[in-house]
């Protein structure tokens, strides 16, 4: 199988502390620049909203995860057999299911890889119920 990688490069810059030497990693802003390359861990982010994926990828991004984005359960699927993915960010309802179904996708990977549930209800019921779902 083969795994795809992002990467992203940045600009380390050493600076001086009284307890030693620090180094300062800021994202290299122009192509071709010279910095370290260090490999991003990659996120799963589903919703059947364009809306809600647009912002849960932009949050990814400013955590340091590259964002790959999904629209259904199926769709997921092929992501988590595809990609080297370190968390699942996921709506409460999709269109072809709910994130249970997500879930259920992710316990059968080999590697464990936390899911972090996003509703618009807030209903606490439906917390219980996804809690209970997970390893807690």
């Amino acid at each position: 199988m083969r795994t795809h990688q992002r990467t992203a490069r940045y600009d380390a810059v050493e600076t001086k502390s009284a307890d030693g030497r620090n180094f300062e990693f800021a994202l290299a802003q122009r192509q071709g620049r010279k910095g370290l390359m260090l490999q991003l861990p990659i996120g799963l982010v589903v919703s059947s909203d364009q809306v809600v994926r647009r912002k849960l990828a932009q949050v990814l991004r400013q955590c340091s995860v590259a964002p790959v984005v999904a629209s259904t359960v199926a769709a997921s699927g092929t992501a988590l057999a595809w990609k080297e993915i370190s968390i699942v960010v996921c709506d409460d309802h999709l269109d072809d299911g709910k994130y249970e179904d997500i879930v259920k996708l992710v316990g059968r990977s080999e590697k464990r890889v936390p899911v972090i549930v996003v509703s618009r209800t807030g209903d606490w019921p439906e917390y219980l119920k996804a809690m209970c779902g997970g390893d807690i």
